[in-house]
C-alpha cells in the first residue's frame, strides 16, 4: 500500500512543506537559470509533487526530472 493511500494528510502536509523550499530555490534563479537537486530519498519526488501536483515515479541513481516554470505555474518534464 502506498503511503499516499495509507496517510494522505501526512503526504499532503510534507509535500506542501517541501514545495515551499523548492519554490524559494526556484525563485532565486535568473531567467533561464537552472538548479540541480540531488538526493537519495523520496524527498525530491515529494517536493516536486507538492510544487506541481504531479506524481513522479521513484527516481533511480542519476535520474531526475525537469521542473519548468511558466509565469507562476510549474510542470514536470523527464530529464532523459
Amino acid at each position: 500500500m502506498s503511503l499516499r493511500r495509507a496517510d494522505p494528510d501526512l503526504v499532503a502536509e510534507d509535500s506542501a512543506r517541501l514545495a515551499v523550499g523548492l519554490r524559494n530555490l526556484l525563485a532565486r534563479l535568473p531567467d533561464g537559470g537552472r538548479a540541480l537537486a540531488v538526493g537519495h530519498s523520496p524527498t525530491n519526488e515529494a517536493a516536486v509533487f507538492g510544487l506541481t501536483g504531479e506524481v513522479v515515479p521513484p527516481l533511480g541513481k542519476g535520474e531526475g526530472v525537469l521542473v519548468i516554470r511558466t509565469d507562476d505555474q510549474y510542470r514536470v518534464e523527464s530529464s532523459a
